[in-house]
């Protein structure tokens, strides 16, 4: 992610930071022929295989192994903290002793960096539209009004997920506008279609990409997860940030997308990680959220992928989501009286049909 969120990545790789873009190719195998016009050069390799499956399908909430195994292969970025001193940081989040500062206490640039600090995720973000990224299309319906594809990415740090792409037709050869929608807690890919209106994006002339989030059931499993990655300084919702942006690279690297006009709108959980992300220079230009947070959320005792302790102290200024160089439009939880707003909005800033 996102040069200006990592000033010291900007230090260490030059004036033009981490980078957003890559080589890009697809692995045609013998059943599909690659569109003339390619979208944005980035390192995808795309398969189509009918017969591939998801080892995560049956139960993405319990599905955290490749979480647990990120510090490992992360070691040379950990900032090992313990569990004692974990627990401590709890503790003192549950009995409020955590002084709070208002949101003019802190400047954006100070923010910035706290944000950048916390989430500790450089070593992810460093060279992101290099690294290969593997999509197996697994499933193509089509609509009335678009094509559906239903997709298995592959990422060398976090493992592979799912993820649902709705592409409109009827564009006369011109790239759309792209949205990707990030669920919440208890809620996967399918439920973005159904429950957060993700079908109606074609018909308003967008692309929609969503995806299935792992560990995301605010239950033991996530808890495991969670504390695993804060113990050793990371946190779970850098993740969430990081599986965001490969899903928004297979946007951007569609030939029928536009790339320069994309936005996320989050549900939840998926806001609160996106009240993080746009505080640096994530490739977008809108963003809805319906949700902000204190980042010291206990859900029935768990520490789920928002509880990050060094944010908590920052939470008023987080969330007046100032300075993010990105338009922001705030919602009604769930949006269920305001999509029509949403799409508005979307057509002031992205431009749809």
């Amino acid at each position: 992610m996102y040069a200006a969120l990592l000033l010291s990545l900007l230090v260490a790789c030059g004036p033009d930071g981490p980078g957003w873009r890559g080589g890009g190719s697809r692995d045609t195998g013998s059943t599909y022929l690659p569109p003339d016009n390619q979208g944005e050069d980035v390192n995808v390799v795309e398969v189509w295989d009918s017969e591939a499956s998801w080892d995560c399908a049956d139960d993405p909430e319990s599905c955290i192994d490749d979480y647990l195994a990120l510090p490992g292969l992360a070691q040379a970025w950990a900032r090992p903290i313990g569990a004692a001193a974990l627990e401590d940081q709890l503790e003192a989040l549950e009995d409020g002793e955590v002084q709070v500062l208002g949101p003019d206490d802190v400047s954006d640039s100070a923010l910035d960096g706290i944000v950048s600090q916390a989430l500790n995720m450089g070593f992810l973000l460093d060279g992101l539209d290099d690294r290969e990224l593997s999509l197996t299309v697994v499933h193509e319906q089509q609509h009335s009004g678009y094509t559906e594809r239903h997709l298995i990415l592959d990422d060398p740090w976090v493992g592979s997920f799912f993820g649902i792409l709705l592409l409109p037709d009827g564009s006369q050869g011109q790239p759309v506008p792209g949205v990707l929608s990030v669920h919440g807690h208890g809620q996967q890919a399918g439920d973005v279609l159904e429950d957060l209106f993700g079908s109606a994006y074609p018909s308003h002339g967008y692309a929609l990409m969503t995806f299935t989030f792992r560990g995301m059931g605010a239950d033991r499993s996530e808890d495991q997860a969670a504390r695993a990655l804060l113990v050793d300084g990371f946190t779970l919702e850098s993740v969430r940030i990081y599986e965001s942006l490969l899903a928004l690279k297979i946007l951007r690297w569609q030939p029928e997308v536009d790339a320069q006009r994309l936005a996320v709108v989050g549900h939840s959980g998926g806001s609160l990680a996106w009240n993080l992300a746009v505080r640096g220079d994530p490739p977008i230009r809108a963003f809805v959220s319906d949700l902000q947070g204190s980042y010291s959320e206990l859900w029935k005792g768990w520490v789920l992928d928002d509880t990050i302790p060094a944010l908590h102290p920052y939470y008023p200024a987080i969330n007046e989501l100032n300075g993010t160089g990105v338009a922001v439009k705030l919602v009604d939880y769930s949006y269920q009286q305001e999509f029509d707003e949403i799409i508005a909005f979307l057509d002031a800033w992205v431009g749809g049909s």
